[in-house]
């Protein structure tokens, strides 16, 4: 909370509070999704980076299947939808145990959390499924990244 509360501060000063405001409008092809499930931050922000990025980034015949289900949900039936998912879950678990640390479990308390920055439409947008819609950086923040 002290690194997002600082970035925000940086990037206030050099941009004007208005652009961190997120009034312009989210593009409809950005994918967005709530996190639901505890612990699984760093998921959800490679789902975002992926589905977001599946033109360039071949995303693989389960999330393909899982962005398509998901296409007319809002992000948090999109998050329901992954809590729901087997599939995915197992995915989850193989990856966060192949690790060179011990994963946390899902209720235990972390001082870490993982977004993702994507580029959607020639906008730059921060995705962190603790909050409640993207943000639209604007295209200004690039260069601070």
């Amino acid at each position: 909370k002290q690194w997002y509360q600082r970035r925000v501060a940086i990037t206030a000063g050099k941009l004007g509070v208005e652009k961190l405001a997120g009034t312009k409008e989210v593009s409809d092809n950005v994918f967005f999704m709530k996190q639901t499930v505890g612990n699984a931050c760093g998921t959800v922000g490679i789902l975002h980076s992926l589905l977001n990025n599946s033109d360039v980034i071949p995303a693989g015949e389960t999330f393909n299947k899982f962005k398509a289900d998901c296409l007319s949900l809002d992000p948090m039936e999109r998050a329901r939808l992954l809590e729901s998912s087997e599939v995915i879950a197992n995915k989850h678990a193989a990856a966060a145990s192949s690790g060179q640390t011990a994963a946390p479990s899902a209720d235990e308390k972390v001082n870490l959390h993982f977004v993702a920055f994507v580029c959607v439409d020639g906008s730059l947008y921060e995705l962190d499924g603790k909050k409640e819609k993207s943000t639209d950086c604007d295209s200004a923040l690039i260069p601070l990244l």
